[in-house]
């Protein structure tokens, strides 16, 4: 079995080497995609999948977020906090598949302008008022990026 989790903001996924208890109090003893040994307990857990492989997830996964229309995602998601199998239906309709939702987890993970997390899986679209501010900064700050780098210079600030 495979594992997706988030760990520092970052969407991964181990495979169970072993597994403990039941229910909420179920753990698993994992190897990242990366080598790297942890546990994990069952509210860490975002999805549990057996096929396709890990790797393969991850790649297609990685791919797919770049292709989402975070305005779209926007748009479809519920005001009220929603979770990610939820909005990887409405997104992507009932056979969602776990590249699909692994890619959902990257790209909400990764937008913090549309959509606050709050929880573990779990996350609220952000109101009207505040994506229209956050995407007004980020034009901004490429506007002033693009302008100053066509003097020979960037600035960061």
């Amino acid at each position: 079995m495979n594992l997706v989790y988030e760990e520092g903001g970052d969407i991964k996924i181990a495979s169970v080497q072993s597994a403990s208890g039941s229910g909420d109090s179920e753990s698993w003893q994992a190897t990242s995609l990366s080598g790297k040994k942890i546990k994990l307990k069952a509210k860490e857990v975002w999805v549990r999948f057996e096929n396709p492989e890990a790797q393969a997830v991850m790649e297609e996964a990685q791919r797919l977020s770049k292709e989402i229309d975070l305005q779209l995602l926007w748009d479809c998601a519920p005001e009220e906090e929603f979770s990610l199998l939820e909005i990887a239906l409405e997104y992507f309709g009932a056979r969602a598949t776990i590249p699909q939702q692994v890619a959902l987890a990257i790209a909400l993970q990764g937008a913090p302008i549309f959509f606050r997390r709050k929880g573990r899986g779990h996350f609220q679209r952000a109101p009207q008022e505040q994506l229209q501010a956050g995407l007004a900064a980020v034009e901004r700050d490429r506007k002033s990026t693009r302008l100053n780098s066509s003097h020979g210079y960037i600035s960061y600030a």
